[in-house]
């Protein structure tokens, strides 16, 4: 069960990351922001998701993996706001 939800949570991890980082990117028209914010906000989801699946899988104790999580999911919050930044600034022609 747990090589399960490790291989499922790193699954979701990278469909989540490229979704966050990689298809926003894409060439964007000025009235596009709305499609790249949907983009965005799947992948978000996805990404936690699969973080979520990930510390499940790999940790041994209820405390570590939600400690893992709030650490992961840190991690995955702080890079989409990043990334949130440079879509705007795309779609904004700057």
């Amino acid at each position: 069960m747990t090589a399960l939800l490790v291989f499922v949570g790193l699954g979701l991890l990278a469909y989540g990351g490229y979704s966050v980082a990689v298809l926003p990117t894409k060439p964007l028209g000025r009235g596009d922001s709305r499609r790249a914010t949907r983009l965005w906000a799947t992948g978000i989801l996805i990404a936690v998701a699969g973080a979520l699946a990930l510390v499940l899988g790999v940790s041994d104790s209820l405390l570590g993996g939600i400690i893992g999580f709030i650490v992961f999911g840190g991690v995955i919050a702080g890079a989409s706001a990043l990334q949130w930044r440079r879509m705007l600034a795309q779609v904004a022609g700057r």
